[in-house]
């Protein structure tokens, strides 16, 4: 099992006691397991558990995720970011689920953490918040920059991807992030 920071990040071999993040550094891995095998996060999630979940959903720019895609999948980056997306998709119809951004997160990280704190019905410790603040990147990491990959007409790809998905609303190409909550 692997985990980071304490949690295991598998759903496959949850040991007890210890808490479950299912994607958390592997968020990737767990869209494409809502494609590949949703039977078995059914059993696992609904016959086994038998606890409500309730899921975050943490959207990152796509240009920067695909970004970062591209150095293991080449050209298929845009595929991929694609098919984790289906799996975001089904998560988002079918499980009680709530989507933050990254960039809203760094930026304004009290706030989100006091709406994740409302969305899991749990007191609001300013203690905790500022831990939080001082844990979370100032801002998010960039990479759409760092790669000569990026043509116009995947640019315009993936523009429109964002433009079918309303939890991707206010990510560009471009640097600026325009916040759909502040």
């Amino acid at each position: 099992m692997q985990a980071w920071g304490g949690y295991a990040h598998s759903p496959f071999n949850v040991k007890k006691d210890v808490p479950l993040v299912v994607g958390g550094k592997k968020g990737g891995k767990t869209s494409n397991d809502f494609i590949d095998r949703p039977k078995l996060f059914h059993h696992i999630f609904d016959d086994i558990i038998k606890i409500p979940v309730k899921w975050i959903h943490v959207q990152r720019n796509p240009y920067d995720n695909i970004s970062s895609f591209r150095k293991a999948k080449g050209d298929g980056a845009i595929d991929l970011y694609e098919k984790h997306n289906e799996g975001v998709k089904w998560i988002l119809k079918n499980k009680e689920c709530i989507t933050i951004h990254l960039d809203d997160l760094c930026k304004n990280t009290k706030e989100v953490m006091r709406r994740l704190c409302d969305y899991y019905e749990i007191p609001i410790i300013n203690k905790h918040l500022n831990h939080c603040r001082n844990v979370v990147w100032k801002k998010p990491k960039i990479t759409r920059y760092n790669v000569k990959w990026w043509t116009e007409e995947r640019i315009e790809r993936v523009k429109k991807l964002i433009s079918e998905n309303n939890y991707m609303r206010g990510y560009s190409y471009e640097k600026k992030y325009n916040s759909i909550w502040w």
